[in-house]
């Protein structure tokens, strides 16, 4: 980061009694207000496709889709959409500099996200969940800085003000390009674009950097599990073999929540929701539910050492997916779309161990045999216990979990830096736009 604040230090703050036509950090050298301009002064609209049906799409020329734009601030040309346009079909094309704006949503704060199209080369078309806006000159109004403009703290707030809508959110062109915003000079632009991209840059090589963590620890996991790769005792000695056993002589499961309406929930007792468990193989215990349990309201309650399983979802590939719960003080209930499984002996089956055995390669591919259904897929609890795995011996398990630990500490330290990294970004954004 030393590098970055070494940057941000050739910057200065402008007194606190400039006018908002100045950004609050600024670039040495560079005076004056900025130009006050509606959207439509600069640029103008243009809509995305239009009279298409779904027979249309996934063969044809090259489009941009609503993922696209909303995902980065950069249209990432190798996520293509494809679309048949016929001889005749008059549609727009997308140019180099086109900013592109997704034009609805679900909630208000997703409403106008923008990406802005810099490959020169290609001229796809443009989804018709979203709208461009093209630039009168691209010396008045910079692709680089168009990217940050569009995405900053400020005129963010200024287009979520315009979102129009109940249940679905909506975008009015005629009042976005009634937005007022601030626009520097060309040299200007370019000098905020360059520093940003940088930055981006370096958050980038941060993701890149967990990225290959995970990817290291995923083929550990199938190394490990599939006892391609063993662990030695600590005097150096191979220890014994794996012990296969079925996981009904190794535990028992028992259901989540039963009997519960929507009025039971929101307050009351802790209990596991669903996507504690889908989201991590270890439950955060900051992210509970609430749940009505009324006296002799006999519900089972989840113990240190239970491995806990989503048994539905809408695709067989997340059918299964465990959390261990380690917190050996609190007894939470668990969610009615899940059932736990608890181990007779933690010496036989270590939770820390736990945590990665149900989440390797060799379990998951086994869970997902057994995902039933053709809308929603289910786990039989009967089926499941059934599951043949191996178990190393205690200490093995011990090692194990520590290593892959050790890994996953790493991945989280990588984290917490791109998140930082991110929250530092948004910050300068917040000072460096009008």
């Amino acid at each position: 980061m030393g590098h970055f604040v070494k940057v941000k230090n050739c910057m200065k703050t402008q007194p606190k009694n400039q006018p908002k036509t100045v950004p609050e950090l600024r670039f040495p050298g560079f005076v004056g207000d900025w130009e006050e301009k509606r959207l439509g002064e600069v640029g103008e609209t243009y809509n995305g496709l239009t009279g298409k049906t779904k027979d249309d799409f996934g063969h044809g020329e090259r489009f941009i889709t609503y993922k696209q734009i909303f995902d980065s601030s950069v249209v990432n040309i190798d996520r293509f959409g494809f679309v048949n346009i016929a001889n005749g079909d008059e549609q727009n094309r997308v140019k180099l500099g086109d900013i592109l704006f997704t034009i609805s949503s679900e909630t208000p704060t997703e409403v106008g996200y923008s990406s802005v199209f810099l490959n020169e080369a290609l001229q796809p078309y443009l989804n018709s969940f979203a709208f461009g806006f093209r630039p009168k000159s691209l010396n008045s109004m910079h692709p680089f800085f168009s990217r940050y403009l569009f995405r900053s703290p400020e005129f963010r707030k200024r287009v979520v003000r315009l979102a129009q809508g109940s249940t679905r959110f909506n975008l009015s062109k005629k009042a976005f390009l009634k937005i007022v915003i601030g626009l520097p000079v060309l040299k200007e632009q370019k000098k905020i674009a360059g520093f940003l991209s940088t930055v981006d840059e370096w958050i980038e090589n941060l993701k890149e950097q967990k990225q290959k963590l995970e990817e290291y620890k995923k083929g550990m996991m199938q190394k490990i599990f599939s006892q391609e790769i063993r662990f030695k005792d600590d005097e150096g000695n191979d220890f014994p073999n794996w012990e296969e056993k079925r996981l009904g002589e190794v535990g028992e499961t028992y259901n989540g929540l039963t009997g519960k309406t929507k009025d039971d929930f929101g307050h009351g007792e802790r209990f596991i929701t669903y996507k504690q468990i889908f989201d991590s193989s270890v439950v955060n215990i900051d992210r509970f539910g609430f749940v009505n349990i009324a006296n002799g309201d006999e519900q089972n309650r989840v113990k240190l050492g239970d491995i806990l399983f989503t048994i539905s979802s809408e695709t067989p590939t997340e059918v299964g997916y465990s959390s261990v719960f380690l917190n050996e003080a609190l007894q939470p209930y668990l969610n009615s779309f899940a059932f736990g499984f608890r181990p007779k002996s933690l010496n036989s089956m270590h939770p820390f161990f736990s945590r990665y055995l149900f989440r390797s390669p060799e379990f998951r591919k086994r869970v997902v045999r057994l995902a039933q259904g053709s809308t929603r897929f289910n786990l039989s609890k009967k089926a499941f216990l059934k599951i043949v795995i191996g178990l190393p011996v205690l200490k093995e398990q011990k090692k194990i979990a520590e290593f892959l630990t050790g890994i996953d500490e790493l991945i989280s330290s990588k984290q917490e830096q791109i998140e930082k990294a991110e929250e530092w970004k948004k910050g300068l954004m917040q000072k460096m736009f009008v």
